[in-house]
């Protein structure tokens, strides 16, 4: 799979995803925004931020397929 296509999918995986947990999501992993500070903005406790981020993760890997989890360990 090339680049641009990886980008695509994951552009896709991370945009199916509901809401609050992209939004989770995205601050946490992409911006590095504590789990804390999050909840404090989306009105919900970091506990349910950090479940929301879990859950975006095994989603994203999910949609790439097993084969994709696997080649990522390899490297």
């Amino acid at each position: 799979m090339d680049t641009k296509s990886v980008w695509t999918e994951f552009q896709c995986a991370v945009g199916s995803l509901p809401p609050q947990m992209r939004a989770c999501y995205l601050l946490h992993d992409m911006l590095d925004i504590s789990s804390a500070d999050i909840a404090e903005m989306l009105g919900i406790s970091p506990a349910a931020c950090l479940h929301h981020v879990d859950v975006a993760r095994r989603q994203i890997v999910l949609h790439f397929g097993p084969d994709a989890h696997a080649a990522s360990n390899t490297h």
